[in-house]
């Protein structure tokens, strides 16, 4: 038979991994609140990131829909802002893909604390946004899909430190996503930082859906326009 935990067992105690099995089966039954309880009562030394039977903390509260918690976690000091899902994804990546598709019905309530979890990430300094997932996308690359995630595009491009020029394992980069998903305000977006590489797929793809680069000024499609033009005079 399994063991029943009080909460008032933790309290004031060595953190054990009886106290991070029962922090699992608090979000796994829905106790929000007793997790969030838990969490408090064990300090800043209980690590957030406890891994049991293939679970993170951090993505069965948002499975759950558990939004206080998902608060609780990521502004936690023991928070490892690296950690991915079980698909490779990592957090910020997981939350663009749920709110970029249309795969999980979501009320309007839903789609606002969502928008609100992307939020946090995004403001947090100690998010590094260039990590890749096992596709080798970064968030920029993720959001570039998606024409709803634009406010995510345009303050992942006004970061500095934002690489848009990783390129994925199938050769897509941020502004190559965004020209395979039509996603013209994402180019229009991209077309403002000054460090945006533009290769020839990105010119292969943009012809193929009928966009010119160059009348969006990235200096390398103005070029090669006119190469062309000169060519062909």
């Amino acid at each position: 038979m399994n063991k029943r935990f009080s909460l008032n067992d933790f309290s004031n105690k060595e953190i054990t991994e009886e106290t991070y099995i029962q922090f699992h089966k608090l979000i796994a039954d829905d106790d929000e609140e007793g997790a969030i309880k838990l969490l408090k009562e064990c300090g800043d030394s209980f690590n957030v990131n406890y891994e049991y039977k293939s679970r993170v903390p951090l993505f069965s509260a948002i499975n759950n829909r558990m939004y206080d918690l998902y608060d609780e976690i990521v502004n936690h000091p023991t928070f490892d802002c690296g950690i991915e899902d079980g698909f490779g994804e990592t957090l910020l990546e997981s939350l663009l893909y749920l709110r970029g598709t249309d795969e999980i019905p979501m009320t309007e309530n839903d789609t606002a604390n969502l928008d609100r979890m992307i939020k946090t990430v995004l403001n947090n300094k100690k998010f590094d946004f260039n990590v890749t997932d096992l596709n080798n996308d970064t968030a920029i690359n993720v959001a570039c899909e998606y024409p709803k995630l634009l406010w995510v595009v345009e303050e992942l491009a006004n970061k500095k430190e934002v690489n848009p020029n990783i390129v994925n394992d199938f050769e897509c980069t941020a502004l190559t996503n965004a020209i395979r998903h039509k996603n013209i305000e994402a180019v229009k977006i991209l077309s403002k930082r000054n460090d945006i590489t533009v290769r020839t797929i990105d010119l292969e793809e943009a012809d193929k859906v009928g966009i010119d680069l160059a009348d969006f000024g990235f200096e390398t499609a103005i070029k090669l326009k006119k190469v062309h033009e000169y060519a062909m005079a």
